[in-house]
């Protein structure tokens, strides 16, 4: 995993070295024991979650509105991918139910062969009783 500098972030946000230090500062005071633990806040946990890949409860409060930007060819690309998606369902149903299909004739060809072999063993035996095979 990349490390900044306090520099090399600053840069990177337009602000000063400073302001960072300030901020690195006023996370950690976020950070400060209590009578139970640590007071610890969403947006903390939150980077907790993601740099440990943790997957966050269901029912967390915690919600902050994401704002992403695509590329016009990313866009496009998305735009194809989400207009193929209900067609892709129709594909993987039929899949499905053609997987059904050859399930169901597998075990209609074991049963098949099955009573072949019932019916071979059937006229060996009465082939040997025929030849008196079947005594000694």
């Amino acid at each position: 995993m990349k490390k900044y500098t306090t520099s090399e972030v600053a840069e990177m946000f337009g602000i000063s070295a400073r302001t960072v230090q300030r901020h690195l500062q006023t996370i950690a005071d976020s950070l400060s024991p209590n009578k139970k633990g640590y007071s610890i806040p969403e947006d903390i946990v939150r980077v907790i979650a993601d740099r440990f890949n943790y997957d966050l409860p269901a029912d967390f409060s915690g919600h902050f509105d994401r704002v992403e930007y695509f590329t016009e060819s990313e866009y496009q690309e998305f735009h194809k991918r989400l207009s193929e998606y209900p067609l892709l369902l129709d594909k993987i149903k039929l899949l499905l139910d053609e997987l059904d299909f050859h399930k169901k004739t597998i075990e209609s060809h074991q049963e098949q062969q099955i009573k072949l072999i019932e019916s071979i063993k059937e006229r060996n035996f009465i082939e040997a009783k025929d030849k008196n095979l079947d005594k000694s």
